[in-house]
């Protein structure tokens, strides 16, 4: 299970580092996947999270796309995504890369897998 304060802060630690770069429009969002893998489905995520993350990067509207390994659970996988809108997301999950790495490969071997998505908010 995940320690919520670990993805709390990898989380506010990515979009803080991606809103840095640039002005974020109301229109970009923010996907964080998470997942955990048994020991014996480890080297094949790593594989596929490469191949997702090199595909992704490519995508029309994709602004980061970065996958972190847990510090505490080695078998704990985070991919932190920004996207120009949620219609680019919404492409992106229509592309070949995700529905044969993302829903295939990552989600039958995960044994746990969560997603949360939002938008900036400016609190300033």
């Amino acid at each position: 299970m995940i320690a919520r304060n670990s993805f709390l802060t990898l989380a506010t630690t990515a979009f803080a580092f991606s809103r840095a770069s640039a002005a974020v429009s109301s229109n970009e969002v923010f996907h964080v996947a998470i997942f955990r893998f048994e020991k014996e489905h480890v080297v094949d995520a790593m594989a596929a999270f490469r191949t997702l993350a090199e595909s992704s990067r490519r995508d029309p509207g994709n602004l980061l796309y970065d996958v972190y390994r847990g510090v505490d659970d080695d078998r704990q996988f985070y991919i932190v995504e920004h996207w120009a809108s949620a219609e680019a997301l919404a492409a992106h999950e229509r592309t070949e890369a995700f529905i044969n790495l993302g829903q295939g490969v990552l989600a039958k071997y995960a044994t746990l897998h969560d997603t949360v998505t939002g938008r900036a908010f400016d609190v300033g």
